[in-house]
């Protein structure tokens, strides 16, 4: 089996970049929270200090009360960012697509690489020894047949270790794992499968074709698209994928000033939605808080009657974005949205209402685009009323 996706990842994210700073660290056991106050939140834990019960998340207070003479370090966000930032220009150098789905992962897209890199497994090894040499880090990689299955064999990698099986050794173990540890499945489906003896990914994976959908809906559905791409023989190819990100100037809890970055930024994925000839599919929001968590939310595109698909994500958008104000009273520090593409369908005519909504936004959009390729990006911004836009209005 040829690999194609390169998966590596940095246990210990926050403790291992205390540890670059203080060598004398690395044998101590110590977490890293938002603040040394006892109302603090944990957010990292340092490799020596073993399983204890609690995880990253749970309040200080909690970890002091178990283990008073507990070290804690106060956490710089900064610090991680730079690292990361200084990581993935090193990726970026070797191959042409890195992501970075979470911070401390990176997926390393390795197909149409054979010429440089024929020795995909040579390019892991060298290219932990790097980091650990070069910026003071043990990562761990995985290498499979997609980037989930990449992901999931780079968790049964230690620090500084290589995980890379065979196709069909590697679809045995994909299928001993339990089904908790797939990406973003709830805890309610979860719940329903083991009552039906449905655990493992195997077991899952043999259930009838469209089984998981009619039981379980919208999260079945979810469950089946993570199976598919964990088969190469039958997982659909793999969607294109866009990203915007925004850093605010300052820290915001403001509804409003988070809509209006938030509508920016589906406007700059929208025009390059245009460019690349695709239909958006899948809208995922992520937020950085500034106590250094992040937290997201995503939903698939479902247009209503007469409803255009910048009309349907800017309502999703809205809808992911109050629900994550909601969860949680802190600021914001920076937003990511993420949209998946599908081709684009020749089928929408079909649809009146919806195609000729479609038709009037794609006009627009090739007018604003030669104003913008003419006179500059800021030539024309969107206005402060949009954010509460109607479903008729197509501005």
């Amino acid at each position: 089996m040829v690999a194609r996706t390169l998966a590596l990842r940095i246990p210990h994210l926050l403790a291992q970049v205390e540890i670059r700073l203080n060598p004398a660290l690395r044998e101590r056991a110590f977490v890293v929270a938002t603040s040394r106050e006892s109302r603090a939140q944990v957010l990292g834990l340092s490799p020596a200090l073993g399983r204890c019960g609690l995880q990253p998340g749970a309040p200080l207070a909690a970890w002091l009360r178990r283990q008073p003479e507990l070290l804690v370090l106060e956490g710089r966000p900064e610090r991680v960012e730079a690292l990361l930032a200084g990581i993935r220009l090193r990726l970026e150098a070797l191959v042409p697509q890195v992501r970075s789905p979470r911070n401390g992962l990176f997926l390393l897209d390795l197909r149409g690489s054979g010429l440089l890199h024929p020795d995909e497994r040579a390019l892991g090894r060298r290219l932990l020894e790097s980091l650990r040499i070069r910026e003071g880090v043990l990562a761990a990689a995985g290498l499979g047949s997609s980037p989930l299955a990449a992901q999931l064999l780079g968790r049964r990698a230690g620090p500084g270790e290589l995980h890379a099986v065979d196709g069909e050794q590697e679809r045995r173990i994909l299928d001993d794992l339990p089904l908790a540890g797939l990406p973003d499945l709830s805890l309610s489906l979860l719940a329903a499968l083991a009552r039906g003896g449905i655990r493992f990914v195997g077991e899952a994976r043999a259930l009838p074709s469209g089984q998981l959908e009619r039981l379980h809906g919208e999260a079945g559905g979810r469950l089946r698209a993570l199976l598919n791409e964990l088969d190469p023989a039958t997982g659909a190819a793999e969607p294109e994928l866009l990203r915007a990100r925004r850093r605010l100037p300052a820290d915001s809890a403001d509804p409003a000033r988070l809509g209006e970055v938030l509508l920016e930024l589906l406007e700059e994925l929208l025009g390059r939605a245009r460019e690349a000839a695709g239909q958006p599919r899948r809208l995922l929001l992520r937020l950085v808080w500034n106590d250094g968590q992040r937290s997201l939310g995503e939903r698939r595109l479902q247009l209503r009657d007469g409803e255009s698909r910048r009309q349907s994500l800017r309502r999703l958008g809205r809808e992911l974005l109050g629900q994550a104000l909601a969860a949680r009273r802190l600021r914001v520090r920076e937003l990511e949205l993420e949209l998946e593409l599908e081709a684009e369908s020749a089928q929408l005519p079909l649809f009146q209402e919806s195609g000729r909504a479609e038709g009037r936004e794609r006009r627009l959009d090739q007018a604003l685009g030669q104003l913008r390729r003419r006179w500059g990006a800021q030539v024309v911004r969107l206005g402060p009323r949009q954010a509460d836009a109607g479903p008729r209005d197509t501005a």
